[in-house]
């Protein structure tokens, strides 16, 4: 209103062209928001069904390396048998990539996937050569909200959203680095034979 009332006609259109497109983009950022806290708070009730993790861990894999131009390495077994509810198995192994991509922006990270069976359980490490969790995120990384990188498109949900599927699923997950390495531990309960 200010500069509707001193500007010239000219000079007010430019100044309400500029503001219309910040206020498009701010929109934009806030409808990406509500989308991203509604998938958190609605993530679907899970529906596992028995699958060789072993055969199922590689056709994700591939999907995620279209998806995400990734590089990775699989070291498993033939069979592993697991309860799982596949789709959202995948939303794991896509929120731990395009995790460990975005905390590397500009290089070609590398991910290492491996599967084995311990006692009771199945775990699968996801281990990735770049940058490890900021030390003063750690202990947090996986609680909504928490992020170690500062942008306004960054939530930091996606590693909440593995953590609850891993739980649901009656799994545990957890961080620690190897050789200065992230990397990202799951276990399952694994299917007897």
């Amino acid at each position: 209103r200010q500069a509707h009332a001193r500007e010239p006609a000219d000079e007010f259109g430019a100044q309400l062209a500029r503001t219309e497109a910040m206020i498009g983009e701010e929109l934009q950022h806030l409808r990406n928001l509500v989308s991203r806290f509604s998938e958190f708070a609605t993530l679907p009730r899970i529906q596992p069904t028995d699958v060789n993790l072993a055969a199922l861990l590689p056709q994700h894999l591939e999907a995620l390396a279209t998806a995400f131009d990734l590089r990775y390495r699989v070291a498993c077994p033939q069979e592993v048998r697991v309860r799982i509810d596949a789709p959202l198995f995948r939303q794991v192994l896509a929120n731990l990539v395009r995790n460990g991509i975005e905390a590397n922006p500009g290089l070609a990270v590398t991910f290492d996937v491996a599967l084995a069976e311990r006692d009771e359980v199945v775990e699968l490490t996801v281990v990735n050569d770049g940058v490890p969790v900021p030390a003063e995120v750690r202990s947090r990384m996986f609680e909504p909200y928490v992020s170690g990188r500062n942008s306004k498109d960054n939530m930091g949900l996606g590693l909440a959203i593995v953590r609850k599927i891993v739980v649901e699923h009656g799994g545990e997950i957890r961080y620690e680095e190897r050789g200065g390495k992230p990397s990202v531990e799951i276990t399952m309960p694994r299917l007897s034979a």
